[in-house]
């Protein structure tokens, strides 16, 4: 029934799951992916304008909030496989559904001071690879919209939210927090977080690789030569002093694609 051709729901549950159809998904998570995507783009609509009676409602708010364990992780395993044919229009709303799923349980209480602190690091870490996904300044990342970068960047303070409450702010959260800052042009932002996460850095060359990411800051946020040639030495400084670190290319060459991303818009 699911799969009745003309059906939009059917489809859109199609688009889903046909390039991932021979692993064994249960019906129950499906539909959980299914409701969430639904709420996201206002097909669920009010009872007083559907045939859907207020018992039916009911049924749906006790299958999202009812998931098992092992029905999560068959979301996860799903949220995986989509990453491997780079469907990533797929794979944020479902890993959003795996976030919003991991917030309302923090929310309940049912679990223990243990489990609760465990719950609040995976949430952060799923928070995160949801800003990662949207944040437009990476070199693979053609299709993100407006809006998932708008939602991204909801994810990246949500992450930060729950390391704060953790007490456990990891430098990495402060970044994703500065990147998204960056895209939406609020520079002066982004710095803050930067230095924020120059100071958490593990080692003297993350450290350094904030600084690089201050430094970009400042030149689109005030794109003239001297900010430009602070950069560009800089970027030179990092190169030479750090040659032996393994990751030193892959941090340059992900600031200078940045740089490629957004200068452009400088004018916008």
């Amino acid at each position: 029934m699911l799969n009745s051709a003309g059906d939009q729901p059917a489809d859109l549950f199609g688009t889903l799951f046909t390039p991932i159809q021979r692993e064994r998904f249960t019906l129950k998570a499906a539909c959980i992916v299914l409701a969430f995507l639904f709420s996201l783009t206002g097909t669920i609509v009010s009872a007083e304008d559907s045939n859907h009676t207020s018992e039916d409602r009911t049924d749906m708010n006790e299958l999202i909030e009812n998931i098992t364990a092992d029905e999560f992780s068959q979301i996860s395993e799903l949220m995986r496989e989509l990453a491997k044919i780079d469907r990533r229009d797929l794979f944020i709303p479902v890993a959003r559904l795996q976030l919003h799923y991991l917030l309302r349980l923090i929310e309940s209480s049912d679990l223990s001071e243990d489990h609760l602190a465990e719950t609040k690091k995976f949430t952060r870490g799923v928070a995160y690879n949801i800003a990662s996904f949207t944040w437009p300044g990476w070199d693979d990342t053609p299709n993100i919209t407006p809006e998932m970068i708008e939602r991204g960047a909801a994810a990246a303070k949500v992450g930060l939210r729950l390391a704060e409450e953790l007490d456990d702010i990891q430098p990495g959260i402060l970044w994703i927090n500065g990147a998204h800052a960056l895209a939406a042009k609020r520079y002066d932002q982004a710095q803050t977080y930067f230095q924020r996460a120059t100071e958490r850095a593990r080692n003297d060359f993350y450290a350094d690789m904030n600084r690089l990411w201050i430094k970009l800051a400042e030149y689109l946020g005030q794109p003239n030569s001297e900010n430009q040639s602070n950069f560009d030495a800089a970027l030179s400084t990092f190169q030479t002093n750090w040659q032996s670190e393994q990751d030193v290319s892959f941090f340059a060459d992900q600031l200078i694609t940045a740089l490629r991303v957004f200068q452009p818009s400088l004018a916008d």
